[in-house]
């Protein structure tokens, strides 16, 4: 061990300028005093005990806070390390450029000044640094808030962001001076030789947010290792809890490390992610008690990698009361047993995730109790399935969130949009060049990066993008979202498709479809699917011979809880909110124009909900997720200062203009009667006809997108 000690000195002391390390040595083992060193903070003995671990982490960061290089942290997932936390801090930044600070208050972004830049642009310009120097420290004052967003939005609209700003801007920041002064210590130079470091799924398990800053040095046996994290999220069990393997020592924090913040100042009430911690992790064939499996969730990767384990864990707190919980992580990356002790016994929730396919074919031969979905069943599903009940009826159909499609590029990419058609042309291999998309702004052979064939995301991005088309020859595929993403994001000539919580370190870029306007994936247009690629996550239940359990857990997950582990694991909740929309008409192509500007003139001073109805084809009846919501509208309304409620009715172009104006009415009129007859009037109905579409009516899934009714209101002055 002695010789190669002046090799591991070398690399941690000497390369990694600004590390610190814990020395972890065998039991009854002396500390090697020729590796104390500075950096050194401590000392722990295997097997490894998580607690006193992350202790001897947590009292470092509490002494000193912590310096770092921005081209060495991803600041997105430090970021969102403390909204999951509900931490208050405050970092500062220093480039070649300026200065700036940015204040997190309860896991929340308050208020950030960049130069002559204030609040959301400054946090977006932050977000944006390629290098300089992060201060890290525990805030003394709160300053007056100037960021109104929710976070979930901000991070969202980071991507476009970076193409369409520039720090040239270098003022001086004036009046946040003395602050910046108490928070900026010595400088820190820019230049070092250490590589930038990708983001890592085990950082949330440091739950302090330093994890980017340490170095773990592995002192076993007769000789030392440096052990690194895994490089993908798919090689540590593609999911949240992800898995930080250290040959006997296995960690595995429950929180989602990709999980923004709620996106409006009011959440409904209850636990979080973060609130469970993990006593342990254990193999399959170490759990000493016996084990009663409740409940069987197989299906979606996309479901199946952070939110089912999410859910699980919340109903097992929460319904179950049990304690002690943790995961049991199977040989397959993407199979676990979320496990918890309940007064009567050990139990688990198991949860398989192999691809939304798989999720119908287990519900019919009787392997799982829950189909995980992120598509909607297909009717030869359907038919296939018939011995369950009505797989697409009400009762066994439920829609547990949303989620978007991102097209995704690097970084590097300068290229911002793409329609629907040349979306479908590049992943069919009929465009094979950047040229022929970017206007000469980039060249070179495009890379394709696709999920793989169990995949809902594949599913779904064939059924609005390729239709009968095949997936080019030569895409690499992958069945772990976080890996791809991250192959995207370092690769300059690739583009992927992922849903929203995935795009990580890539870019979006924005969509548009035939008579429509480019939009950008973020949380409201989700939440309307008014984005082309947004898609709905689906729980699937037999409508016989299900287990109580089931319909238990489906209504906890559909709940104001279980909603809000849907938000705080990065997808898009059902809870109904607000926002001011605009639309550009110079982007659509309006048939009437006086339907299209008597659409302009009612909206012009009231704000839009978070949700469409929608309906089944040529008719008024509601879909699966307009019964739902309907309760939900409800109490919201109720619970607003609400004067003036607008329904909107929409059509698709199919058949007559003048009996689409009319069938788009009687949308309107279906959610008023369904509204009235829950106590809430109505104040004024209107048909936008087969203006304005969201997506384009040469599809059967564009006309379906077309087909709702938006619902606008206007709130009483306070």
């Amino acid at each position: 061990m002695l010789a190669n000690e002046s090799i591991l000195k070398s690399i941690i002391y000497d390369d990694i300028q600004y590390c610190k390390v814990i020395l972890l040595l065998n039991q009854g083992e002396a500390q090697s005093q020729s590796l104390v060193h500075a950096r050194t903070i401590g000392a722990i003995t295997t097997p490894v005990d998580q607690h006193k671990l992350l202790q001897v982490i947590a009292n470092q960061v509490k002494k000193s806070g912590f310096t770092g290089l921005i081209n060495d942290i991803e600041l997105v997932d430090y970021i969102q390390v403390l909204a999951m936390n509900k931490a208050t801090k405050a970092f500062a930044v220093e480039t070649e450029a300026g200065r700036g600070v940015l204040v997190i208050h309860q896991g929340k972004p308050i208020f950030a000044v960049y130069e002559k830049l204030r609040g959301e642009a400054a946090f977006q310009a932050i977000l944006s640094l390629p290098k300089g120097k992060l201060v890290d420290k525990t805030i003394k004052k709160l300053p007056p808030p100037n960021i109104n967003k929710a976070l979930t939005q901000l991070l969202l609209e980071c991507s476009t962001w970076r193409d369409e700003h520039q720090h040239a801007d270098h003022a001086t920041v004036e009046e946040h001076e003395i602050f910046l002064e108490e928070l900026i210590p010595e400088a820190v130079p820019h230049s070092t030789s250490r590589a930038r470091m990708p983001a890592q799924p085990w950082r949330s398990a440091l739950g302090f947010g330093v994890a980017a800053l340490v170095t773990l040095v592995l002192l076993i046996g007769a000789g030392w290792k440096l052990l690194a994290p895994p490089r993908h999220a798919g090689e540590a069990a593609n999911a949240t809890p992800a898995v930080m393997k250290a040959d006997a020592a296995r960690m595995v924090p429950l929180a989602a490390s990709t999980a923004p913040a709620a996106p409006t100042e009011k959440s409904p009430a209850g636990p979080t992610s973060s609130d469970i911690q993990l006593n342990q992790i254990q193999t399959v064939t170490s759990l000493e008690q016996p084990l009663d499996i409740i409940l069987r969730l197989h299906g979606s990767n996309t479901i199946g990698s952070k939110l089912a384990p999410n859910l699980a864990t919340s109903y097992l707190k929460n319904i179950l009361q049990a304690s002690n919980i943790r995961i049991i992580q199977k040989e397959a990356p993407v199979e676990k047993i979320v496990v918890g002790d309940t007064a009567t016994g050990t139990v688990g929730i198991e949860i398989h995730a192999h691809g939304s396919s798989t999720s119908f074919k287990d519900l019919l031969q009787g392997a799982c109790d829950v189909g995980m979905s992120s598509r909607k069943i297909k009717d030869k599903e359907v038919a296939e399935m018939r011995a369950l009940g009505d797989m697409a009826g009400p009762a066994s159909e439920h829609i547990l969130g949303l989620d978007g499609i991102a097209v995704i590029v690097n970084k590097g990419n300068p290229l911002r949009t793409l329609t629907i058609e040349q979306t479908s042309a590049i992943f069919s291999g009929k465009i094979t060049d950047w040229a022929q998309v970017s206007d000469g702004r980039m060249q070179g052979p495009i890379s394709i990066y696709a999920r793989d064939d169990n995949s809902g995301t594949y599913d779904t991005f064939k059924g609005i993008i390729l239709h009968d088309a095949s997936l080019a020859a030569g895409a690499q595929r992958y069945e772990s979202s976080p890996e791809l993403a991250d192959n995207v994001a370092n690769d300059r000539q690739a583009i992927g498709f992922i849903g929203l919580p995935y795009i990580r370190q890539a870019k979006a870029l924005t969509i548009s479809d035939q008579g429509t306007m480019p939009i950008f994936p973020n949380f409201f247009t989700v939440a309307t699917e008014d984005y082309p690629l947004a898609r709905r996550l689906y729980l699937y239940t037999p409508q016989q011979g299900a287990k109580p359990q089931v319909s238990d857990f489906v209504d906890f997950a559909l709940g104001a809880t279980g909603q809000q582990v849907v938000n705080e694991t990065g997808f898009i909740d059902l809870a109904v909110r607000t926002f001011v929309a605009g639309i550009d008409p110079q982007e659509l192509e309006v048939q009437d124009k006086g339907v299209f500007q008597r659409y302009i003139a009612t909206t012009q001073d009231k704000k839009r909900l978070s949700l469409n109805f929608r309906f089944r084809p040529n008719s008024t009846e509601l879909d699966n997720r307009a019964l739902r919501d309907l309760d939900r509208i409800v109490d919201f309304l109720r619970s607003q200062p609400v004067e003036h409620i607008l329904l909107i009715g929409f059509a698709d172009n199919q058949g007559d203009y003048h009996y689409n104006t009319t069938l788009a009415l009687d949308r309107s009129k279906t959610v008023r009667d369904e509204l009235r007859s829950r106590g809430i009037p109505v104040s004024e109905m209107l048909s936008a006809s087969e203006e304005i579409p969201v997506a384009s009516n040469q599809t059967s899934h564009g006309r379906e997108m077309n087909r709702r009714v938006e619902i606008w209101v206007r709130l009483k002055q306070a």
